[in-house]
């Protein structure tokens, strides 16, 4: 027998899993608290990720030699090891881009955490394409891990288009847009998404790249908004937040 042969899959990941839970419930008690988090706070915190990550098994951490049984429950922890990370760096994101300054003028942390923030979402798109199967519980928790990467490249195209153009946001954003139209016919809310952020990215295309213009009616089509209606998808958004933790993949 190999190694891999004699490996308690379900201990391996479930101990994987609390461990990663105990970091992000620390990241997310921190977030809803004042001060802001600092700096050197997310650079702390996301050390800690990353040497999580760094110390999975190889069957978590390469898909490749990860049992079929387990794959869904690999794919969407690493999910969360994003959106985790995402929550760390949003805040520089979205100061910087409040600011509507292009990212070089402003707080050279937050230009730093912006630029990293993109940086994680494209990554988070890559991870989900990958990892992507027509499989309904798969489709729950890659349309709402999806759909959080997605604004965050949106919201970089919109707060400064000429950087976003040098880390490609574009391309992420319509393989995103692609990615949700492959994941319709499991689940109608994802073509209400699909269109939401096809408009989203369509109105971006159309902002002037200008350190001092803001973002108002006259640049930004708000009836794109209509998109974010009740559907199938949010009204589920409960349970999609729920499954995300592993005990139904592992008891396969």
């Amino acid at each position: 027998m190999s190694g891999l042969e004699d490996l308690d899959y379900g201990t391996i990941s479930l101990a994987a899993s609390e461990k990663f839970c105990r970091i992000a419930t620390r990241v997310q008690r921190r977030l809803v608290q004042l001060p802001l988090i600092s700096p050197d706070e997310v650079d702390e915190f996301d050390s800690e990720l990353i040497a999580w990550k760094d110390s999975l098994h190889m069957f978590l951490a390469h898909r490749e030699q990860c049992p079929p049984s387990l794959n869904t429950a690999r794919a969407t922890l690493w999910w969360r090891w994003i959106t985790t990370r995402l929550m760390l760096y949003r805040p520089g994101l979205l100061i910087t881009a409040l600011h509507q300054k292009p990212w070089g003028q402003g707080n050279a942390h937050e230009a730093i955490h912006a630029r990293k923030c993109i940086e994680i979402a494209k990554e988070g798109v890559d991870l989900m394409v990958l990892d992507w199967a027509p499989n309904q519980f798969l489709c729950w928790n890659s349309a709402w891990n999806l759909f959080q990467v997605s604004l965050v490249l949106v919201l970089g195209l919109m707060s400064d288009k000429q950087e976003a153009e040098k880390t490609d946001c574009y391309g992420s954003v319509y393989c995103a847009v692609d990615l949700f139209a492959q994941m319709e016919p499991l689940d109608a809310g994802c073509t209400r998404t699909r269109r939401l952020l096809q408009g989203l990215l369509d109105n971006a295309n159309h902002i002037e790249a200008s350190a001092t213009s803001p973002i108002n009616s006259e640049t930004f089509d708000l009836s794109i908004l209509d998109y974010l209606g009740t559907d199938p998808f949010w009204e589920n958004i409960d349970e999609v937040e729920l499954n995300w933790t592993f005990s139904h993949s592992l008891g396969d």
